[in-house]
Formats: structure tokens, C-alpha cells, sequence
């Protein structure tokens, strides 16, 4: 049985929680899809501390209990294009669940965990993965509608790790 560690993100009455290991698949798979785009999404799902300890950025007046996510309204809108216009396409064309296609649970885990280029600092282990491309389309429609809340009420949320 994998890990039950998940990523939640907040912001009044919503509230959004991921999976680790689904959060994780989702991430790798957008950043390989396309690593640009696929950066501004992940990017989205940091809070500011981790995106500057991953960035190496200037830290002052910030430490790793703050919650408040990198929020750059240019670049969130832009994950929520990726998502809608690239990631949702994609996936629609995957005919073989994600972690097959990918070697296997522990070939995928290898990896994300020795390839920090691909996606920072994540690190994965003995992780419960959701990767059928039906499910992990529905998964990245409601972080895109999270996601379109913050931009229109053009406020922060928080991201849990």
C-alpha cells in the first residue's frame, strides 16, 4: 500500500486535495509534455517558499511554514490554458494507463527521483498513483477550476505540501 501523503490548496470556500503520488504523475506528465507550460503549472502548485528554495531566490521575509503559494496571475492563467488547450488533448490520446507507459511504479519513482531537472525537488516513494488518463483528466479539470477562481478573484491561496 502506497503513502498516504497529499497536496491540498485553499482559498475561502474551496479547497482542492491531490494525492501525492497523483499529484506527482500529473506534474511529470505536463512537465514532459511540455516544459515550459508544463513549468508555469507546477509553479502554480508551490507555495512561495518552495518556489523560491527551488529557483534558488532571495528568502528574506519568507520561511518554509508559510502557506501562501507563488502567485503570478500571467503565469496561472497560462497553466490554465496548458491545461485546457495541451494536458487535457494529450491525455485524451494516451491509450494505456500513465505508469505502464512509463515502465512500470518503480521505473517511474526512479525517475522522478533521479531527474530533478524534470521536476525540482519532488521526491516519490512507495506512492498510490491514479494514472488512468480518464481519471487524471478529471483531476487536472478541477486544479484548472481552482485555478480559475484565484485568477478571478485575483487572490492568493494556499498551498499544504
Amino acid at each position: 500500500m502506497g503513502r498516504t501523503r497529499s497536496k491540498k490548496f485553499y482559498l475561502e470556500n474551496e479547497a482542492l486535495e491531490l494525492g501525492f503520488g497523483t499529484y506527482t504523475m500529473l506534474m511529470y506528465y505536463a512537465l514532459t509534455l511540455n516544459s515550459v507550460k508544463g513549468k508555469k503549472l507546477f509553479d502554480a502548485t508551490m507555495t512561495e517558499w518552495a518556489y523560491r528554495v527551488n529557483y534558488d531566490l532571495d528568502l528574506t521575509g519568507i520561511t518554509s511554514s508559510d502557506i501562501g503559494a507563488h502567485f503570478v496571475i500571467s503565469d496561472i492563467q497560462d497553466a490554465i490554458s496548458f491545461i485546457d488547450g495541451d494536458l487535457i488533448n494529450a491525455l485524451e490520446s494516451e491509450k494505456e494507463d500513465l505508469l505502464t507507459k512509463y515502465g512500470g511504479k518503480s521505473n517511474f519513482e526512479e525517475n522522478v527521483n533521479s531527474n530533478e531537472g524534470i521536476i525540482g525537488f519532488v521526491g516519490v516513494a512507495d506512492e498510490y498513483y491514479i494514472d488512468d488518463p480518464e481519471s487524471l483528466i478529471g483531476i487536472a479539470e478541477m486544479l484548472k477550476d481552482f485555478l480559475q477562481v484565484a485568477v478571478n478573484l485575483n487572490k492568493s491561496y494556499n498551498v499544504i505540501p
